[in-house]
């Protein structure tokens, strides 16, 4: 009975993996295709527009799939989310190609259902013991901030001007959580995962201390982001672009000194382009936070969603994603191999 039931775990794992797989091959060609279109002029989607879809089409199933392999199996609603995602993320495409209004609303809708699904998971993560580490923190709040950039774009396809705020900040906001708020936890939970599992070394002191403040900032920042927009606080909104920037190098900084411990050499090299990239990342959104807050605009919205936007979709998230799961297949055959 027991290795009936070793089976079919195993059996379940596979499937889930195929889904998942699949899913981001067939996503990283569609977007493909949206990105030419719009470049050709063929499309009518802007920059935002087609850097969002990255999101639903390839990262979020990146993004499943380093979870997966680093942090363990999901719950039921985690796999429930799994096999509905390549729906989801073609109905959030489609929503873009419809007039803003209640039908675009009801597809985006699609999405938000992938995306609650997984804040559920992550909660059940919290529950199970999640709490005690920051890396399992990181996961947990990735599942989370993913749900709040579903309601992002629902709000934004739907036409809704919340709290009096117009386009392009709402679908801003929806791109904020999903890149800062769903993807960079994510790869700061595995560079922790990395730097307490080197062999014969583990965690010291020091770096444990120096990652949890890291964790705490790459957590807290996209919050305090968003509270100093709803509250309409400049300051707010600086003390959190700053924290997050800060924390970002800092993550940088971590990825780079695991790379030793990183195998294969082309993870490295995704992983040092998505380092470099953060940093990039962050310093521009750091002038721009302190731009808007003298009010000198050194930085306008559409420079941020040209410069910024890029190298965070492109080069910090696409590639560290990338990077982080080929680490985890490697890691994996290594196991198996002992």
């Amino acid at each position: 009975m027991r290795e009936l039931t070793d089976r079919e775990r195993s059996s379940s794992r596979t499937g889930f993996s195929s889904v998942s797989k699949v899913a981001t091959v067939l996503g990283a060609l569609l977007w493909c295709v949206i990105a030419v279109g719009s470049i050709v002029r063929r499309l009518w989607l802007g920059p935002i527009e087609v850097l969002f879809l990255l999101a639903p089409l390839v990262h979020v199933p990146l993004g499943f799939r380093v979870v997966r392999r680093l942090f363990g199996e999901y719950s039921p609603f985690g796999r429930i989310a799994i096999i509905v995602l390549p729906l989801g993320a073609i109905s959030a495409a489609t929503s873009f190609w419809l007039p803003v209004g209640r039908i675009a609303a009801v597809l985006a809708a699609g999405w938000f259902l992938v995306c609650g699904l997984a804040a559920f998971d992550g909660l059940w993560r919290l529950f199970r013991g999640g709490y005690r580490s920051a890396e399992g923190l990181c996961i947990s709040a990735s599942f989370a901030y993913l749900a709040v950039g579903g309601v992002w774009l629902v709000l934004s396809r739907s036409g809704t001007l919340p709290m009096h705020f117009a386009e392009p900040i709402v679908l801003l906001t929806a791109v904020h959580f999903h890149f800062m708020g769903f993807a960079l936890p994510i790869m700061a939970g595995a560079t922790g995962r990395a730097l307490g599992k080197r062999e014969p070394i583990g965690y010291s002191a020091v770096e444990r201390s120096t990652f949890r403040f890291v964790a705490t900032g790459i957590i807290g920042g996209p919050a305090i982001v968003a509270a100093g927009f709803v509250l309409s606080s400049a300051l707010l909104k600086l003390v959190g672009a700053l924290l997050l920037a800060m924390a970002s190098i800092g993550l940088a900084g971590f990825v780079l000194f695991v790379l030793p411990w990183i195998r294969p050499r082309l993870a490295k090299v995704l992983l040092s382009i998505s380092a470099a990239s953060l940093v990039v990342g962050m310093i521009l959104a750091a002038t721009y936070a302190v731009g808007e807050f003298t009010e000198r605009y050194w930085l306008l919205i559409p420079q941020m969603a040209r410069l910024h936007g890029t190298a965070n979709a492109l080069g910090f998230t696409l590639c560290g994603l990338l990077g982080w799961t080929l680490a985890a297949q490697t890691e994996k055959r290594l196991r198996k191999g002992l």
